[in-house]
């Protein structure tokens, strides 16, 4: 069986709540699949406290969730049956995440028609919401993902990057109000973080060939856009 890792994240955007030091990364769980065997997304949640928080889990697909697409979840203990939208409440389940530690959630995506034979392919564009509680009633959640973005003083739709495709260096269109310029590869790890300045280059050169994800942030450190880089 073929396994492609795709996590083809519009932009990452951890929430947190002043209740908990909670973050999630990915922030935004955008999936697209093309004819694959599975979806299989890497999670982070990270504690920045100096207490101990419990990371009970919920998960809600979109509206527009593909019928024919499954999910699973697998946090620290357990990889859950097909489709189950919440974490067991169980004393022997209690998923706990120390004071600076990180840990590692899946989020997995197939077929409904998968045997344990035969893999069906998976094609569509969804997305998912996943929630993080601190409790057993499932309210406040100290994490959330979240796909939305500040448009702010500038139309998105007339700030792109170019050239792209790109083999070097690229620049950014109507770029008055874009202060920090981000990079991540396609599963979501951070590449590259630099101030910007109106009109300035960005050099590409020394990454391999592929797809990338921009960032691009304002002075207050809200995420403006977020485009795909095809480097060459």
């Amino acid at each position: 069986m073929m396994r492609i890792i795709l996590t083809n994240i519009l932009f990452f955007v951890a929430v947190s709540f002043a209740s908990a030091q909670l973050t999630i990364e990915p922030g935004c769980l955008n999936l697209e699949a093309n004819d694959i065997d599975e979806i299989y997304m890497d999670i982070f949640i990270t504690n920045s406290g100096t207490e101990e928080e419990l990371g009970y889990w919920e998960f809600e697909p979109a509206d527009d969730f593909p019928s024919d697409w499954k999910f699973q979840i697998c946090d620290i203990n357990l990889c859950y049956n097909w489709d189950v939208t919440r974490s067991s409440t169980s004393s022997f389940l209690i998923n706990r995440i120390a004071a600076g530690a990180t840990a590692k959630y899946t989020l997995k995506i197939h077929n409904i028609a998968n045997t344990d034979t035969t893999m069906f392919p998976i094609s569509g564009v969804s997305s998912g919401t996943l929630k993080i509680f601190g409790n057993t009633d499932f309210v406040d959640p100290s994490a959330v993902t979240s796909c939305s973005v500040s448009n702010i003083n500038v139309d998105i739709e007339d700030l792109v990057i170019y050239p792209n495709p790109t083999t070097d260096v690229f620049q950014i269109k109507n770029d008055a109000n874009i202060s920090t310029v981000s990079i991540y590869n396609i599963v979501g790890r951070q590449i590259s973080t630099v101030n910007h300045s109106q009109g300035m280059f960005h050099d590409v050169s020394n990454l391999r060939a592929g797809m990338y994800l921009v960032r691009l942030e304002n002075q207050n450190g809200e995420v403006v856009k977020a485009m795909r880089l095809s480097k060459r």
